[in-house]
């Protein structure tokens, strides 16, 4: 019917690739007709200018001075080569960009991000390209949300056992007590500001998180007395705490020596005791992920955190004779304690 409604010639043409880039075999309606096929690559000079990129194809030298064409070209030239430019990040000294980040007060996440990935630190804290949330409602929290929801537990429960009778004096029906109401807490007011799963897996969620938290408040047997604890102590923001009395003044400062770099954190539990043989702060990191296999290092800049919280530490009660820092790691049988020790 195609080749009788024809007047002089008749051209039936076909795609070769599917969207995904598959190869398509031919058409059984084109394979009855006993003409011979004539393959058209798409890098081919056209005869007639569909549109701009047909017209640059056929025109080599003028599609030589389009700005695109050009710094594509400039990057492909500087692939094969092992010098260090622009397309490799290579900035110039004191870039705006990037001074502008560096002035900025850096969390421990974007310092880790500092040391290890530079390029990264300056795409996600420089250009500010941050991937966009997605607020479907999950069947499971992603690790990231997941220990967020065992921080607010701990969060709540060390508020509601502080000060009195002090999370490590507290005995273990005070701690369960104190775990329940941030448990019922949290159940409420998640599901208004974020999103959780339906309502089963949500309690699931819930009961798994509050083992953990369990867990990180009864693991610690060197139980003292005299001792105040802290849970999210900020430092280095502007805003004020919620604490009735913080150990330090949040919006002071805190700087890293020998750099132009300032910090701010949240430090998941702080407990300083004074009494008249010490004055001693010790740091505790809670983490809600798979314990690492060797012990925790430097190792060029992917454990920062407690170093950084006893930096800061350190800088707002000078007072404090001994520093230690530790990490608790909730999944880990029987609670594993990763320590890490200052002088």
């Amino acid at each position: 019917m195609i080749r009788e409604g024809a007047a002089k010639e008749c051209v039936i043409s076909r795609s070769r690739r599917d969207a995904q880039g598959k190869t398509l075999p031919p058409s059984s309606l084109a394979t009855q007709f006993a003409v011979p096929e004539t393959l058209l690559k798409r890098t081919r000079m056209p005869r007639h200018a569909f549109g701009e990129g047909d017209r640059l194809l056929a025109r080599p030298q003028e599609a030589a001075g389009f700005p695109q064409i050009m710094s594509a070209m400039q990057c492909w030239r500087n692939r094969q080569g092992s010098a260090l430019t622009a397309h490799d990040g290579l900035l110039c000294a004191e870039h705006p960009v990037v001074m502008r980040a560096l002035e900025q007060v850096q969390s421990a996440t974007s310092l880790r991000v500092l040391l290890r990935d530079p390029l990264g630190f300056v795409w996600r804290y420089g250009l500010r390209w941050l991937a966009p949330p997605f607020d479907d409602q999950p069947l499971s929290l992603d690790p990231r949300v997941y220990g967020e929801l065992v921080h607010d537990l701990l969060k709540y429960a060390i508020r509601e056992l502080e000060p009195v009778p002090g999370v490590r004096t507290a005995e273990p029906h005070q701690i369960e007590a104190a775990i329940e109401k941030a448990r019922r807490f949290v159940r409420d007011s998640w599901p208004l500001e974020k999103p959780v799963p339906p309502e089963m897996l949500w309690d699931h969620t819930l009961n798994l998180a509050v083992e953990l938290a369990k867990g990180a408040l009864t693991f610690d047997p060197r139980i003292t007395t005299g001792s105040e604890s802290w849970a999210e102590a900020l430092f280095g923001q502007k805003e004020t705490s919620s604490e009735a009395n913080p150990p330090w003044a949040t919006d002071i400062p805190v700087p890293i020596p020998g750099t132009i770099l300032k910090m701010r954190g949240k430090i998941d539990r702080l407990d300083i005791r004074i009494d008249d043989k010490r004055r001693a702060a010790q740091v505790t990191d809670y983490k809600t992920g798979k314990p690492p296999e060797r012990a925790i290092i430097l190792d060029g800049g992917r454990e920062v955190q407690r170093i950084s919280y006893l930096l800061a530490v350190r800088h707002l009660r000078p007072d404090i004779d001994v520093l230690r820092a530790r990490l608790k790691r909730a999944r880990a049988l029987g609670g594993r304690i990763l320590p890490l020790y200052a002088c």
